[in-house]
């Protein structure tokens, strides 16, 4: 990709995303990013999951999923449990 095509690709990018509101720091009048609407999303529609697996799916830094994660549980959005492979 040169140069020219990614910021071509950024500018609409950054206007796509200001028309839409998806960086508004509500999403849809919840109190949740749209990073933590797409984790959230992720264990809504996993059996089960980690978030070895959630990491792997979003490709997000794991101090931010964790820091997420720790933020929906404290909400009340998700309840963790302790894995019983390796007690994380």
């Amino acid at each position: 990709m040169t140069s020219s095509t990614a910021a071509d690709l950024r500018r609409f990018t950054r206007n796509f995303t200001l028309k839409t509101g998806l960086l508004r720091p509500r999403l849809y009048d919840v109190d949740l990013s749209l990073t933590e609407a797409r984790v959230l999303y992720e264990i809504a529609h996993a059996e089960e999951t980690s978030a070895e697996q959630i990491n792997a799916l979003l490709r997000l830094n794991a101090g931010y999923l964790s820091r997420t994660l720790a933020r929906l549980s404290r909400q009340g959005w998700i309840v963790r449990t302790e894995s019983p492979v390796d007690r994380r």
